[in-house]
């Protein structure tokens, strides 16, 4: 988000700028936002959290969940209940699958070594972007065993960490590359830990009130009048219709 991009600056004196994706974004923001009010899909707005936060609240208090999303941050919140749809990738990811073939122990993993190796398409930088010795430079493979460590138990810990070192010298450097920036992890976890989102249940209960009002209202024609305004004699009218009544009927847009 610009938040966060904003954030990232502040630390950092430099990030990517975003004044072009800014100007994209808001140019079609209010018509997708008009176009899935129109579909019966809600658009949750709430004042001070983001749309990460939203989702990861959501997805805490109900009985099964798919998020429908391409972002990769999000597969952090896979759990028995929580699953993921890719739809640019058409990929489903499912908790129990996506784990045993990533070959981590748990999908917490997976955010402990984003906050490690860094992420340029978030303006999350690697603890140790600023080293100026190579030796010590982190990249995903040490990030993620590394990951393994903190997330292990004590009693399993200790003995990951001597096989590491047993393997020579760069692994070392890597973990010595990662306790003298330390503190840049702390930071990054910040920035990317959804677990830190607070269960406060006033906003829970504000934005269940809004689905329940507003999802599944389909308005056919509305959508096509909309869409109408950028080039209607490219789409499919038809297939259109059957597409968007199967949505209403399931997707939440946050």
């Amino acid at each position: 988000s610009l938040n966060k991009l904003k954030e990232v600056k502040e630390r950092w004196g430099t990030y990517n700028d975003p004044d072009d994706y800014s100007t994209q974004y808001l140019r079609q923001r209010d018509l997708i936002i008009s176009i899935c009010h129109s579909l019966g899909i809600p658009s949750l707005l709430v004042d001070k959290w983001e749309g990460d936060d939203l989702i990861t609240l959501l997805s805490r208090f109900a009985k099964e969940s798919w998020i429908v999303t391409d972002d990769k941050d999000m597969f952090q919140l896979l759990s028995p209940t929580v699953s993921i749809f890719r739809a640019m990738a058409k990929q489903k990811l499912q908790w129990n699958v996506y784990v045993g073939s990533q070959g981590v122990t748990s999908s917490r993993e997976f955010v402990i070594a984003k906050a490690i190796a860094g992420d340029p398409s978030d303006n999350i930088p690697s603890v140790t972007a600023k080293e100026t010795e190579r030796k010590y430079k982190i990249g995903d493979i040490s990030a993620a065993r590394i990951a393994r460590i903190i997330s292990l138990q004590n009693e399993d810990k200790e003995k990951y960490f001597e096989e590491m070192l047993k393997e020579g010298q760069k692994d070392q450097n890597r973990i010595q590359g990662f306790i003298r920036n330390h503190d840049v992890y702390l930071r990054n976890m910040q920035l990317v830990d959804l677990s830190l989102v607070e269960n406060d249940m006033q906003v829970l209960n504000t934005i269940t009130a809004e689905i329940q009002l507003k999802a599944g209202k389909c308005k056919l024609f509305d959508v096509i009048s909309k869409l109408g305004e950028q080039d209607i004699a490219s789409i499919d009218v038809n297939g259109l219709v059957a597409r968007v009544t199967a949505l209403a009927r399931t997707a939440l847009f946050v």
